[in-house]
């Protein structure tokens, strides 16, 4: 808005008088970088002098609500979250429980169980066939663990995190949506 008023007054010096720029350029603020200098010489007009902005700027610039992503096939999503966990077996960062059932919603609980499974206090992503409230309540205080359900389970996360815990049933229902 203060770039579009000293446009207005820029313009009306213009039509003005040239000593009055003299003025403005010595009133200037510091953030407005404005000089006075010719355009160009046109043999029929003269002289054509004006202001010139030289803080740039686009005239057509990114929306904050812009969307940039792509659309992927089903099939080659498929594809690639299959090739994801067959990698992740083999390179022996994912782990299969039976289940991961939890007495009582706290977070030293789940740490203690993550730590007798040789997980430790990596990052560890927890898929499971349905969310359990303790489970849930006991894993939100722990920064450096996301639970999922099977359904959830997304390429981002399976390679942002080093190691992944999954129960059987998640498994299984991974299979079903991978077929």
């Amino acid at each position: 808005m203060k770039n579009l008023i000293w446009f207005f007054v820029f313009s009306l010096l213009i039509l003005s008088s040239n000593p009055k720029a003299q003025w403005i350029e010595q009133t200037l603020p510091g953030d407005i970088d404005v000089t006075l200098g010719i355009d160009f010489i046109d043999q029929n007009h003269g002289v054509m002098g004006g202001w010139h902005f030289n803080f740039g700027g686009k005239i057509f610039g990114n929306s904050p609500d812009e969307n940039f992503s792509q659309k992927v096939n089903r099939k080659m999503y498929r594809a690639g979250l299959a090739s994801i966990f067959s990698q992740l077996v083999r390179d022996g960062r994912m782990t299969v429980v039976d289940n991961l059932d939890l007495d009582t919603p706290k977070t030293k609980v789940l740490a203690q169980k993550m730590k007798d499974m040789g997980m430790g206090m990596d990052r560890v992503l927890i898929i499971t066939d349905n969310m359990d409230e303790n489970l849930y309540l006991s894993s939100r205080n722990m920064a450096n663990v996301l639970v999922l359900e099977a359904h959830q389970a997304d390429p981002v996360s399976l390679i942002r995190f080093p190691k992944i815990l999954v129960t059987r049933n998640a498994i299984a229902k991974i299979e079903e949506l991978l077929a």
